[in-house]
């Protein structure tokens, strides 16, 4: 316990990380007689009741005394899927706030009108009625993290590349565009392939993230959504297409994605991602296309057919008013 304490704590020797403290936690609940309880994540990970457990138990072990058994008894761990579109705080929010309620709040959190909450998990002390107030509560939240991955996130990605590259600075703005707009559904037709078709409303879902994507208030930034591509199209584009591939289809809509990300980089002036050096490397690469594709997918990379689509697919989103370059690096 001293030497765990030490890894993760400062002079107190209380743990100085949210894990050591929820560790701390239940091991206090069961030394004093606590009974069974769960433990909710409300992260942004898939599957975040299922990491937070192996994390748990994973850290309780090195603590010994039995803790880890005593958790994996007794304590459960519930996923939940927010879907709420809620872009970063800016200074004209925060100002726009203190206008309006007479105090200064330095993180004000501006979100659309629209919110979903699902819950998937045991409740061993028995479980909030939250449902009342709008959560919805399933035996299996993958479908339900999908749905949003791939339509919401996916068709952001898609606006962010495709946007930027032809001159717009928000989502509002580039849904305007009926070419940015015919790709994001082109690509919902791709994705939803592969979505169960039972309790999802996929047709219902679909027409609320049109009106979403469409509200003018809330200015949601192409810019921002753009950063940590390598990450997000791993989730987003990636398994898509694949499986488009492995039913015998193209997955083009899918691969015009990667192909405006592709663009992206090679003119964008502010590039955000953990792989900025392996991207700028592949980027001036003579196998541009392949080396790039690579950093996303090696199954993706290894196809030569799909590598010829997505080259086939790059200055989809050509304009002169696309964003300001600074490599022109032949495709």
């Amino acid at each position: 316990l001293r030497t765990l304490s030490a890894a993760a704590s400062g002079e107190t020797g209380v743990p100085g990380t949210p894990l050591g403290r929820l560790v701390l936690a239940l091991a206090r609940r069961r030394d004093s007689g606590g009974g069974p309880l769960a433990v909710v994540s409300c992260d942004n990970l898939s599957l975040n009741g299922v990491v937070a457990r192996r994390a748990v138990l994973g850290l309780a072990g090195g603590w010994g005394g039995g803790l880890a058994e005593w958790i994996g008894a007794n304590v459960s761990f519930v996923s939940t899927s927010v879907d709420r579109i809620t872009p970063r705080t800016t200074d004209a929010d925060i100002a726009e706030v203190a206008e309006r309620c007479g105090y200064r709040d330095n993180s004000p959190v501006v979100a659309e009108p629209f919110r979903n909450w699902v819950l998937s998990g045991d409740f061993p002390a028995g479980r909030p009625r939250w449902e009342e107030a709008g959560a919805v509560v399933v035996d299996d939240i993958e479908p339900y993290e999908n749905r949003k991955l791939w339509l919401l996130n996916g068709a952001h990605s898609m606006l962010a590349y495709a946007g930027q590259l032809r001159g717009h600075a928000t989502v509002a703005d580039a849904l305007a565009d009926p070419a940015c707009r015919k790709a994001v559904e082109d690509f919902w037709d791709e994705a939803a392939r592969h979505l169960p078709g039972e309790g999802l409303d996929i047709p219902a879902y679909r027409q609320a993230l049109l009106e979403r994507f469409g509200n003018a208030r809330i200015a949601h930034r192409l810019a921002q959504i753009a950063a940590d591509g390598t990450t997000k199209l791993r989730m987003r584009a990636v398994p898509a297409l694949l499986a488009e591939r492995a039913d015998g289809r193209s997955g083009s809509a899918s691969a015009l994605m990667i192909a405006a990300w592709l663009d992206y980089v090679d003119v964008t002036g502010d590039l955000q991602d953990p792989l900025a050096a392996e991207i700028r490397e592949a980027n001036g690469s003579n196998n541009r296309v392949e080396a790039l594709l690579r950093l996303i997918s090696a199954n993706l990379a290894d196809d030569p057919e799909v590598v010829a689509l997505v080259r086939g697919l790059s200055g989809s989103f050509a304009t002169p008013t696309a964003v300001s370059a600074t490599t022109t690096t032949p495709l």
